[in-house]
């Protein structure tokens, strides 16, 4: 392994002056704002739900960070580059559309159809992520920093706040604005994504190489939430399965299927089954492979016969929507933002009709937006991925190692919040949609700084920024 890739990131001496090309109190307080999105990030992972309604209703954590977001971008300076980016043109084009289909229906459905636009209203994270990094370069080191910092809290963390929020999330504090809601809300899927994109961070080596002690919280927090959701675990299959795609001799993703098949092998042959905190789904052989092949139409019965009723019901769900739009009256237009779906089509599961939509992301702007809405949609992530992959193929060939590791994660990371996203609404809540609008947002400054500022990932995280000024009581702050 070459030197470059083995050394981390590390910072630079705290005195050394970094040109930013921005006003210095501009600078500053970009960077600012980036630390705290990174601390709401974590946030949004290990705390779930019980996070987003942190806050002071309707101003909740996300939409006070995107109003301050936004405000540092519109002082940023030439942040409008972004928007000549085809990603950034499609989405533009893409929230447009679903502006028009989101505007008629405020005044009839109020906070509702505000709740249901946050599928596409949270990709304005992506415009202002992506404006800020382009402007200021350095911030996109300084993520990769604080994000290897999240992989040792969310390890460590997770496996204890799962079996708290199992066995005591009816004697949480609540909020008392959201009395249902406890401030731990922990689901299985969300997690298994954000072990997905760790996976991802290790192989594509983006901030060097780690050590192999950390597989072992790795391998807990898997097995533990493995056999709960089936989306989850798609998602966290899949990470290893690109991850070896791009590497095929990655450490990482063989050491895990390797110790898997081991483990599945012995409960097989053991009849082994262990009891999950809270669940009624054990960590058992029959558990995993019956998760596993319900996805595609499988199921047994007995234990497995509730996986493949809820998988009946998403499938009934998506069909009728797919009439409804693609071969019927909603071609065009889809029924909004503001409509609640399940009632619409009558799949009610709950009578004070807290489900909403139709456990499918995709499906959701099918269903609201219409096929042309679904079509713009499709193109957003298709043109996005294929310019990973490509700044991927680009950044290899050129020896640009930890480019091309960083395009790697963050194609990982998307693909598991869009496979997660399949089967839940994860993205419809700020615990999914933050995070997929600022990894998407990440991605397009990546592309454009991949050019302009190809040894940016060389060079260690910046120091905060020199004021020019001695005395300057902003510029003290940022040297403590």
């Amino acid at each position: 392994m070459s030197t470059a890739m083995s050394t981390p990131i590390k910072l630079r001496s705290r005195t050394e002056p970094v040109q930013t090309g921005q006003p210095p109190r501009v600078a500053y307080f970009t960077r600012l704002w980036v630390n705290a999105l990174c601390i709401a990030l974590l946030g949004y992972a290990v705390m779930g739900r019980g996070f987003a309604y942190l806050g002071i209703p309707p101003m909740f954590v996300g939409e006070l960070l995107l109003f301050v977001g936004l405000a540092c971008l519109l002082v940023c300076g030439r942040w409008w580059v972004i928007l000549k980016t085809p990603q950034m043109t499609a989405l533009t084009v893409l929230c447009c559309w679903c502006a028009i289909r989101t505007i008629p229906f405020i005044k009839p459905y109020g906070m509702d159809a505000m709740r249901d636009a946050i599928i596409w209203g949270y990709s304005l994270f992506a415009f202002t992520l992506a404006g800020v990094i382009i402007c200021q370069p350095q911030l996109l080191v300084l993520i990769v920093n604080k994000y290897k910092y999240f992989v040792k809290i969310f390890l460590i963390s997770v496996p204890f706040l799962w079996i708290a929020f199992q066995f005591f999330h009816e004697d949480f504090i609540r909020w008392p604005w959201a009395s249902d809601i406890p401030i731990l809300y922990l689901k299985a899927g969300d997690l298994q994504v954000h072990l997905g994109g760790i996976i991802g961070f290790w192989a594509g080596e983006v901030a060097g190489s780690t050590a192999t002690i950390w597989f072992i919280p790795m391998f807990i927090n898997a097995a533990m939430l493995g056999p709960v959701n089936r989306g989850g675990m798609m998602a966290f299959i899949s990470s290893l399965g690109v991850s070896m795609i791009f590497k095929p001799l990655n450490r990482w993703a063989w050491s895990f299927i390797i110790i898997a098949v081991f483990g599945i092998s012995v409960l097989l042959a053991t009849g082994l089954s262990f009891n999950i905190p809270g669940s009624q789904r054990p960590i058992s052989a029959e558990q995993l492979i019956g998760n596993f092949i319900s996805i595609f139409g499988g199921g047994k019965q007995g234990d497995l016969e509730e996986l493949q009723g809820t998988k009946q019901w998403r499938m009934d769900f998506w069909k009728a929507i797919i009439d409804d739009t693609v071969y019927g009256p909603y071609f065009w237009k889809g029924k909004g933002f503001g409509v609640n779906l399940v009632s619409e089509y009558g799949f009610n599961i709950d009578a004070e009709e807290t489900v909403r939509a139709p456990h499918n992301g995709h499906m959701t702007m099918l269903a609201r937006s219409g096929v042309p809405g679904a079509t713009l949609w499709a193109i957003v992530h298709a043109s996005w991925a294929l310019g990973m992959v490509d700044g991927y193929i680009r950044s290899f060939f050129a020896g640009r190692k930890r480019w091309a590791g960083l395009f790697m994660w963050l194609l990982i990371y998307w693909l598991c919040v869009v496979i997660n996203c399949s089967f839940d609404p994860y993205i419809e809540g700020p615990m999914g949609g933050v995070w997929l609008w600022c990894i998407y947002g990440m991605g397009v400054a990546a592309m454009y700084l991949r050019r302009r500022e190809p040894n940016l990932l060389d060079i260690p995280e910046p120091p905060p920024i020199d004021q020019g000024r001695e005395g300057d009581p902003l510029t003290e702050m940022a040297a403590q």
